[in-house]
């Protein structure tokens, strides 16, 4: 009985200490980020972290050609569930026009209206860029281990979805912004 105590106790000092180095190694990204490109994060979504003065975010996991990119790089953004893509359809996706009629859980509705799921292996949110070098960047708002699945109803399904929902919403917003300054420096 002492030696299932024992392994329990060990499995959460594991658990804590990989929680720990894996937000160590985001904060070090970004850290590397912020010098390199002179990047402050004013807003934290999970992985991705945006500046809003200057419109440009970055993915803190992102290990291929990690960089910041300015909203004007982005072509195009849809939340991946399962595999199943939203797109935006009219600059509006289905989960950013859910979540404006009915809040957070409206979001979680509206991106899922097409196939309900009792159980979620995949959640993210791919970036598209007009950069050759990246053209695809993909915000994990789920983190899984291979072949594992939460229930749609979960608390962490329900903070996925919330983060993904910010994401696509911070994105239209930087974009709105940007098209409105493109305007007005046009006039």
């Amino acid at each position: 009985m002492d030696w299932i105590i024992w392994a329990i106790i060990l499995i959460f000092v594991v658990m804590g200490f990989a929680i720990w180095l894996g937000e160590h190694q985001k904060k070090s990204i970004a850290e590397k980020a912020s010098k390199r490109y002179n990047f402050t994060p004013t807003h934290t979504y999970g992985d991705f972290l945006v500046e809003n003065s200057t419109l440009r975010w970055m993915v803190s996991y992102y290990t291929g050609t990690s960089r910041v990119f300015h909203i004007s790089e982005v072509t195009g953004w849809e939340l991946v569930e399962n595999g199943q893509r939203y797109k935006s359809e009219g600059g509006l996706f289905r989960a950013v026009v859910g979540g404006a009629l009915f809040g957070g859980t409206g979001a979680i509705i509206g991106a899922s209206t097409a196939n309900r799921v009792a159980t979620v292996s995949s959640l993210a949110v791919n970036i598209y860029t007009n950069d050759m070098d990246t053209p695809l960047i993909v915000v994990h708002c789920l983190h899984l281990q291979p072949g594992q699945t939460v229930a749609t109803n979960s608390m962490q399904y329900s903070q996925a979805c919330n983060n993904a929902h910010q994401i696509m919403s911070v994105l239209q917003a930087m974009q709105f912004n940007f098209e409105k300054h493109q305007n007005e420096k046009d006039v």
